[in-house]
Formats: C-alpha cells, structure tokens, sequence
C-alpha cells in the first residue's frame, strides 16, 4: 500500500519538525517566559509583603500615638479641672471677701444712720418738749389767765412725759 509506505517516509519527518517545535516551544516557554513570568510573582510577593509589614508597622505606630494622645488628652482634662477648681476657689474667695467688706460696709452705714436717727430722735424730743412746754404756758393762760413760769412748765411737761 502506497499510503503506508509515505506515512513511513514522512515520519521521520515528521517526528524531526515535532522535536524540533517542541523544543524551540520548551526552550522559549521554560528558559525566556517562566523565569520572567516567576519573577514578576516573586517580585508582587514580595512588595505584598512589604505593603503588609509596613501597614502592621504603621498600624503599630498609629496605635502608639493614639495612645499617647489619649494620655495627653487625659492630662489636659486633669490640668482642665485643676485650674477651673482653683479659679473656683479664687472666685468664692474674692466674693466673701468682697461680700464681708460689703457687709461691713453697710453695717458702718447702718450704725451711723442709726446714730443719727436717735440724734434727731433727741432733738425732736428736746423741740416736742419745747413746743410742750410753750403749749401748756399758753393753755394755762387761756384757761386760768395766769401766767406760769417757763421753768416751772418745763418740770410739769417733763413729769407727764416721764410717766406717759
């Protein structure tokens, strides 16, 4: 059969031109294309895994921080406090004082306006006396038509206040 006897011709051929392919094909895939292809792998892995230790540090780095201001935060509130209580205390100590000098003041106000109430309060008496006695020297003359000395009025006057 003439079919078979071209198939043995052309297969040596054919497995040479196969070799030769496949080699080309395993030398151009597995000595250019996979070293390239399993560098730019082992180069991702490793900026993945510098990303991923650099994220941990800065997440260390940040929680250091957050710490730290929470601890300045926690300070400032306390100052905070301290120099509001100490303004307080200043506050309520400068207002009693200004109250007490107040108070005193208007106690001195008070002891002098007393003072000069019972002087007037004396000297209304003195004049109501006055105005007594020369009202019971002009009764006594209308009633009896006597007159009475201004002495002798001021005692009588004197012992109906006294006794009143």
């Amino acid at each position: 059969m003439p079919q078979i006897e071209q198939v043995a011709a052309t297969y040596a051929s054919q497995i040479f031109w196969l070799l030769i392919f496949f080699g080309l094909t395993y030398f151009v895939i597995g000595r250019m294309m996979v070293p390239r292809v399993e560098g730019v792998v082992k180069k991702r892995d490793d900026q993945i895994s510098a990303d991923i230790d650099a994220a941990i540090t800065a997440r260390e780095r940040a929680e250091a921080l957050e710490e730290e201001w929470r601890k300045d935060m926690a300070d400032a509130r306390s100052t905070a406090r301290a120099e509001l209580n100490k303004a307080k205390d200043a506050a309520a100590a400068d207002t009693s004082a200004k109250l007490a000098a107040a108070e005193a003041e208007i106690a001195a106000e008070v002891d002098a306006a007393e003072a000069a109430l019972e002087a007037r309060k004396a000297e209304a008496m003195s004049h109501l006396e006055e105005v007594a006695v020369e009202a019971a020297q002009q009764a006594v003359e209308k009633v009896s038509g006597l007159s009475i000395e201004r002495d002798t009025a001021a005692t009588k006057v004197r012992e109906v206040i006294a006794h009143g």
